[in-house]
């Protein structure tokens, strides 16, 4: 079946809403895309406030004394006698065989 072709008073009929709806959307979007924020109010003239005293300064820090120590300082260091090394390896693990079957 063929379609016969709509007739310009149909296609008119059409257009003409559509063409409405396309321009509204247009001055939507151009109008809400142009909003101005409103002014700023200006700041009073003269502003005033309290001035506090400046805090106490802090109480000197103590510094503890050092403790001296037996070593000769800037002396080579003496051989490590006192710690151990660490191990590299993982010891080798305790394998428990079970025993073997009773004979019958």
């Amino acid at each position: 079946m063929t379609l016969a072709r709509p007739d310009w008073r149909d296609r008119l009929r059409a257009a003409i809403p559509t063409g409405v709806i396309v321009a509204g959307l247009g001055y939507a979007l151009v109008i809400g895309l142009g909003y101005a924020p409103p002014l700023p109010v200006p700041a009073p003239a003269l502003d005033s406030f309290d001035v506090t005293p400046p805090a106490p300064p802090p109480p000197p820090r103590i510094q503890p004394k050092k403790v001296q120590t037996h070593r000769p300082r800037g002396a080579a260091a003496p051989p490590n006698i006192r710690s151990q090394a660490t191990e590299v390896v993982a010891p080798p693990p305790i394998v428990v065989l079970p025993p073997p079957p009773a004979p019958v």
